[in-house]
């Protein structure tokens, strides 16, 4: 039994009705209509996103794709599907509907048109009395938009940014027909559904910057949070995707191109594709750990003044910023040691907290005269706001060409609870009062989650500390885009694959298929190591589709280069369409420490 909730969400207990038509949920989707005036449905959303976004979007509230897809199972002989479902998807039909976009400005394909208008006109309820009719067209729809987003989100990162970013030698050919289309004052004359051409201009947004002041350092993400243009992003965002799923039934199991995303409301997820002049070799990433701060003192953690709450809160302050040696001349140092061992640094990635905002613009300033290659930074920083509140963040800074080209910031999700075992553990009695449970004092609204892509086909995001382990808000977002890579910026024990992180890193492994790294600073590990007297200093923690594997800084030594090689290996959708994923293994590290 399905419930139509306030937010379009179908529950299963409160007032609960017999079924829902197809046709509602459309309506709710589409405020403005399927092309563009208000109350009207019955034309077919001539843009693709829109379509999957619907389709998708019924398919999982009436869960009517499981229905279809009675047996499923992927393994090292192949796929074994049922042989009347691989006749009713016919997948070759599916690929050869997708140029009728192409077809534009006349017609969106009588195919699609057809489809369109049956399920409006069929006999579409969700309830179990209803055939099966409506939900092969659902399914096919799904498909078919899909197909038709093949490389959407991935520019060819070696061609640099242009004035015009709908260039059809640079996007899938039909994506500047459709939007010119769309945004064509003489169309609108003619038609009535004109969209402005700030409504919907996406590709331009996902990687423009723009800087908040003339010879400012700092950038401002300008994005839009789906790929959609008549469906509003506070009910359903469409972004891009990298992975699909190599195990289980779901509906992120049915596309290969797109995936379905809550509204923003719940989290925003940002596609952020940046076209730069050079990009990294698509065979090897190389990435530099400093499990920086190397030295933590107890004193770095105290307690924060709340004088009228009964809720015991705590603050983090980089007191060894002013105590360990500069951040960005032991990076040069590090660099130089990498290139003297013939190995280039793509990523340099610093754990959670490792810096405040001041730092972390030097240490991004100082990159940027190492090398004119692209090259990422990317660190956990400490902010605090003009009004005194704290916030726990990851910085992303973009350098090329002897520029820092911007930064994106994702705050953290779930704040740090400190219990007792945990005050003994790091040794903060003194400093925390272990009869108390303490929280972490930082801002844990304005949640979003950003994916970057770094090459053609492939895409990392980050995460801090508990938002690795949380289920809300991210993970179903991540699961739905399945990033190849994960950087996960912890202020942690000793990274052993038996501890919370191990746990959840094979989780994310397996589903979406994710290689996934965390790091964790030297100064919290040792802290850790003096009171249960070892010696081992595991500062991350690697996980791929072959291994999940602990790294530990040898004695003497100040950072780890990991050299990660790309490995193809093929991936399915439920209805037998096939392709190559990107995956990220570990081939070798080579310990450095500065020259």
């Amino acid at each position: 039994m399905l419930e139509f909730g306030i937010q379009g969400c179908f529950l299963s207990k409160g007032h609960v009705v017999e079924s829902v038509e197809v046709e509602d949920l459309i309506r709710y989707l589409f405020p403005a209509g399927t092309r563009g005036t208000p109350g009207e449905i019955h034309f077919t959303p001539i843009w693709p996103p829109d379509l999957f976004g619907v389709a998708a979007y019924i398919a999982q509230v009436t869960d009517c794709y499981t229905g279809l897809l009675d047996f499923h199972t992927l393994d090292s002989i192949g796929r074994v599907i049922q042989a009347d479902h691989a006749r009713l998807l016919e997948v070759g039909g599916y690929l050869a509907h997708f140029p009728d976009w192409r077809s534009l400005p006349t017609e969106i394909g009588i195919v699609i048109d057809k489809l369109w208008f049956n399920l409006l006109a069929g006999d579409n309820h969700s309830d179990e009395k209803s055939g099966d009719a409506w939900k092969t067209i659902v399914l096919k729809i799904l498909i078919i938009a899909d197909t038709a987003c093949e490389g959407l989100g991935f520019y060819n990162t070696s061609v640099a940014l242009k004035a015009n970013p709908l260039d059809e030698n640079d996007i899938p050919c039909w994506i500047g027909q459709v939007y010119a289309w769309m945004t064509d004052p003489q169309v609108y004359a003619r038609s009535r559904y004109f969209l402005s051409s700030g409504t919907g201009d996406w590709f331009w947004d996902f990687q423009a910057f723009v800087s908040t002041s003339p010879g400012a350092t700092s950038f401002e993400k300008q994005y839009s949070p789906s790929a959609c243009i008549l469906i509003p992003p506070q009910r359903l965002c469409v972004l891009p995707k990298c992975l699909t799923p190599r195990v289980g039934c779901t509906i992120r199991s049915l596309s290969q191109n797109l995936s379905l995303h809550p509204g923003r409301n719940q989290v925003e997820a940002n596609w952020i594709n940046h076209r730069f002049d050079s990009q990294f070799d698509d065979k090897y990433l190389n990435i530099l750990i400093v499990p920086y701060p190397y030295n933590m003192r107890s004193t770095s953690f105290q307690p924060s003044s709340h004088p009228t709450s009964k809720v015991h809160t705590f603050s983090v302050s980089p007191t060894w910023l002013a105590e360990e040696p500069p951040i960005d001349k032991l990076i040069t140092q590090l660099y130089a040691a990498a290139i003297a061992e013939g190995k280039t640094v793509d990523v340099v990635i610093l754990p959670e907290l490792a810096l405040d905002h001041p730092a972390f613009l030097r240490l991004a300033s100082t990159m940027a005269e190492l090398s004119p290659d692209f090259m990422m930074l990317i660190a956990g920083v400490s902010v605090q706001s003009e009004t005194g509140v704290h916030v726990n963040t990851s910085y992303t800074a973009y350098i090329e060409n002897g520029l820092v080209h911007g930064y994106s910031i994702q705050n953290k999700h779930h704040r740090w609870k400190l219990d007792d075992a945990q005050i003994k553990t790091y040794g903060l009695r003194h400093q925390l009062d272990p009869t108390f449970v303490w929280w972490e004092d930082t801002d844990v609204s304005g949640r979003t989650v950003d994916y970057h892509v770094f090459q053609k086909g492939a895409c990392f995001s980050s995460l801090i500390c508990e938002d690795l382990a949380r289920q809300d808000p991210c993970k179903p977002s991540i699961q739905a885009v399945g990033p190849n890579l994960i950087f996960a910026l912890l202020m942690d024990a000793p990274q052993l694959k038996n501890r919370w992180p191990g746990r959840y890193t094979t989780g994310l492994v397996e589903d979406p298929g994710t290689s996934l790294l965390t790091v964790s600073s030297l100064g919290l590990i040792e802290r850790s190591n003096w009171v249960h007297n070892a010696t081992r200093r595991t500062v991350a923690l690697w996980g791929d589709q072959n291994s999940i594997r602990e790294i530990d800084l040898p004695l003497g030594y100040e950072a780890i280069l990991l050299v990660l090689a790309n490995s193809e290996k093929p991936l399915y959708t439920l209805d037998n369409r096939t392709w190559k994923g990107q995956f990220w293994n570990l081939e070798t590290l080579l310990p450095l420490k500065g020259l």
